[in-house]
């Protein structure tokens, strides 16, 4: 192959080089916008759809350097990492992909995906002062930049795409599970899966009067009644086949997610009770 055909090859390869590597870049940031767009959707019933449309118009409009640091800082969390969840009155909804990591490995990934982030940057903006088409030598030399970069793009390519199908199974989990029985009863009654009415109701009072060191006093727990909504009561009433839930204790007997104990007063005695924790009998 005479020289000017040769040159003419090597152009052609960075040409078609250039332009594969570029497609991965947008192909890495395509997945991005996706994680960020289904990875974090949180809101009441009234405002969650407007909400979403909101963050999928904001999303659209990032540059890559901004997707990857909100990506990182959403998505990679802390071993020692707490949520906290925002107080409201109304139906709320908040679903967050996350992937619990170490530190090292979040500042791993954060150094992997500003390198690509500098990477694309360079290669749209900078390439051309040091790509001479006229120079065999500068052209075979792009030509092996590329092909490195090519080979760090594609793990990180693969990364994303095996977390965008993460995703995807968790979100057809939760609509199965918002379509079963369990989620309806979840929805509807505010019971959790496998929970019966009476252990519902257990559990709501212990929300609303346990101690620090979670133990109700059954005493306060019959006050409590009165404050719940008859519908639920009458529900429990139904399940356990009584009138009236009168006999407290004897309801938390018949319970097994809850344990009684007795405790010595100044007064005398009082009964307490508690969910069982997940290692008792």
């Amino acid at each position: 192959m005479g020289q000017a055909n040769a040159l003419q090859a090597a152009n052609n390869e960075v040409m078609r080089k250039i332009g594969r590597n570029m497609l991965l870049f947008q192909q890495i940031e395509g997945l991005l916008k996706y994680l960020l767009a289904n990875g974090f959707i949180v809101g009441t019933v009234e405002d969650l759809k407007i909400k979403r449309e909101s963050r999928l118009a904001d999303i659209r409009r990032r540059s890559m350097g901004q997707l990857v640091g909100e990506f990182v800082d959403s998505c990679y969390s802390d071993l020692k990492d707490t949520n906290t969840e925002e107080l409201v009155d109304k139906a709320f909804f908040s679903f967050h992909f996350k992937v619990e990591c170490e530190a090292k490995y979040y500042d791993s990934r954060k150094k992997t995906l500003a390198e690509i982030v500098s990477e694309r940057n360079d290669l749209i903006h900078h390439l051309l002062p040091r790509y001479d088409p006229e120079s065999l030598e500068s052209c075979l030399a792009v030509d092996a930049e590329l092909e490195q970069q090519r080979n760090k793009l594609l793990p990180e390519l693969t990364h994303l795409q095996e977390l965008v199908g993460a995703l995807n199974k968790s979100r057809k989990l939760l609509s199965d599970f918002f379509q079963s029985e369990d989620g309806r009863r979840l929805f509807v009654e505010g019971l959790l899966p496998g929970e019966s009415r009476l252990d519902g109701f257990l559990r709501t009072i212990t929300s609303m009067a346990s101690r620090p060191d979670g133990w109700t006093p059954l005493a306060r727990a019959g006050q409590l009644i009165n404050d719940l909504p008859t519908e639920s009561v009458k529900k429990v009433c139904e399940e356990v086949g009584t009138k009236k839930l009168a006999n407290i204790k004897k309801l938390i007997q018949l319970s097994a997610a809850f344990e009684l104990m007795e405790e010595t007063t100044k007064g005398g005695v009082q009964w307490l009770f508690r969910p069982k924790h997940s290692s008792d009998p």
